[in-house]
């Protein structure tokens, strides 16, 4: 796989790692985070599968036969090895001052609520809140 000088240094690890990897599949995709300019939509054209973008940097996947090809775009800055996003609640219930539960008081009833869980306007139950009780937003 050529090198190309818009690789981080740890993508371009992670490219020589691959190579020597018996099991190395150029269909497989790698997580990139790349900085851009213009339009998005061109070097997505080039295989580039966006899962979040903001002003001029992307996170997303691209198999390693189509990396050249997106880093190569003219549009394309720079590109890094980035990580597959992944939903966590890395916030400890006293952090965000969230109120204890008690089970039997988590809202059955379409907008009641117990300062910590709260039934959403067709009654279902489950939605976390961290606004004293009668004051409350789903986060």
């Amino acid at each position: 796989m050529p090198d190309s000088e818009k690789y981080d240094s740890s993508l371009s690890r992670t490219l020589f790692m691959q190579e020597g990897d018996p099991d190395f599949d150029p269909n497989d995709t790698i997580a990139i985070v790349i900085e851009f300019q213009g339009a998005l939509s061109d070097i997505e054209a080039l295989g580039f599968q966006t899962d979040d973008s903001m002003e001029e940097q992307a996170f997303g996947e691209v198999s390693y036969a189509n990396l050249p090809a997106v880093a190569a775009h003219p549009n394309v800055l720079w590109v890094t090895a980035g990580e597959r996003p992944v939903t966590e609640l890395n916030t400890a219930a006293r952090d965000i001052l969230a109120r204890a539960s008690d089970a039997t008081n988590v809202g059955t009833t379409a907008g009641t609520h117990d300062g910590l869980w709260f039934a959403n306007e067709t009654g279902a139950a489950g939605c976390l809140t961290s606004a004293p009780m009668g004051q409350f937003r789903v986060i």
